[in-house]
């Protein structure tokens, strides 16, 4: 679910919430009206007359018809002519609706002297004011808590568009630096050779070094890319109906060498069945891909690793957990940020800090979830309790149970 889904949600609740409440104290203020101060209107003004207990709406159109009637014996008074107005006709048929309303009897006008209408339009008043005060409050406390839910929002932007732009530049200086050392190398090899300052028996080396120094700055460049395209806001994903356990599959096969160059061993638990699921199959299998390099990459050799696919109900999980080196906390917090893993475990062990990021992305695009889970809380999963961390994709989907 993305923020302004979320922020549309929290509105629609606030709302509900503000509508209830203030359903509830108009339904007491209109109760309290009913039976208090029509009744003092019945024993004062009407004695010896049964008046109607208005609903809400019969109490808006008796107060609509007493502003009428006002306003019409202001325009009688300042008309100076005779009319329909000066008549009195106006005034008598709104009394006879006013006295329907109240008496249910619309034969006969109400029996108000002046000092009588006074005090009725006073209370009249008065209780239009008590209904349209809890709205009026309900009003404002609504705007109020939009209004600074809004700043809230605008303040954690402005907060992230500026660690956005720190990180911007520390990326921006960490590629520097991944790519001044290989070229910096490539640089002084070239020049050695061109100088003819390598001996013969010498020259395959630095000519491997020159290889695998471009080797590396290739990668890095196209990591580098494909993090800025995934960026980027024209792309998109190109999703169709895959079966997600045979492209999972495949990018284990795809590793496997790998795997067993680094003298690891790996485990695979993935169904027989097809679990259908749509998917853009080249990004996600990237995603997968950079899961198994980064567990290939990062641990020593003797490390299992391990890729699940578990179904549960409605959701799918797909999981690359490992045994190797644990994941400090102070890292897990930033892991999938551009270069979170520092310059020395980038030179060392070769790796860019982007790979996770990518996955991230990637797996955000899809609607999926991705979560690191260390080994503090990793036990709660049977399947994976024997690995030290975990990278889990959450996947929902409406498959029929079988």
């Amino acid at each position: 679910m993305d923020k302004y889904h979320q922020l549309k949600l929290y509105f629609i609740k606030l709302f509900t919430v503000v509508l209830l409440a203030t359903g509830i104290v108009e339904s007491f203020l209109i109760y309290q009206i009913r039976k208090g101060i029509f009744v003092f209107l019945q024993n004062i003004l009407l004695p010896g007359r049964d008046i109607e207990m208005l609903s809400t709406l019969g109490f808006v159109v008796l107060f609509a018809l007493f502003i009428a009637k006002a306003l019409i014996s202001v325009c009688t008074n300042l008309l100076p002519f005779n009319s329909w107005l000066a008549s009195g006709q106006a005034t008598l048929y709104l009394d006879k609706k006013i006295a329907g309303i109240l008496l249910d009897n619309i034969d006969e006008p109400l029996p108000f002297n002046s000092v009588d209408l006074l005090l009725f339009y006073m209370i009249l008043l008065t209780c239009a004011v008590l209904i349209v005060i809890p709205l009026l409050i309900a009003a404002f406390v609504y705007s109020r808590i939009v209004i600074r839910k809004i700043m809230e929002i605008e303040a954690a932007e402005h907060e992230a568009n500026i660690r956005h732009e720190r990180a911007r530049n520390l990326m921006i200086s960490d590629i520097a630096h991944d790519l001044r050392t290989p070229i910096t190398t490539v640089s002084g090899y070239a020049k050695a050779l061109s100088d003819g300052l390598i001996p013969d028996d010498q020259i395959p080396e630095y000519l491997d070094a020159i290889r695998a120094k471009s080797t590396r700055m290739e990668e890095l460049i196209n990591l580098l890319f494909d993090y800025s395209k995934l960026e980027s806001e024209g792309f998109s994903l190109s999703k169709n109906e895959c079966d997600l356990c045979e492209v999972v599959r495949e990018c284990v096969a795809f590793q496997y060498q790998d795997i067993e160059a680094a003298g690891m061993e790996v485990d695979v638990d993935i169904p027989e069945e097809a679990f259908m699921v749509s998917m853009d199959k080249l990004q996600f299998s990237r995603a997968i891909n950079n899961l198994i390099t980064n567990a290939i990459r990062h641990n020593p050799a003797g490390t299992k690793i391990g890729v699940f696919v578990i179904r549960d109900i409605h959701r799918i999980y797909v999981a690359v957990a490992d045994n190797g080196t644990p994941i400090s906390e102070e890292l897990a917090e930033n892991l999938f940020d551009p270069f979170a893993m520092g310059d020395a475990s980038r030179t060392t062990k070769g790796g860019s800090g982007l790979g996770l990021s990518i996955v991230k992305k990637v797996i955000e695009l899809h609607g999926f979830t991705l979560r690191l889970i260390t080994e503090g809380d990793i036990r709660k999963y049977p399947y994976a309790k024997e690995y030290r961390k975990m990278f889990r994709i959450r996947i929902e989907t409406d498959l029929p149970n079988t």
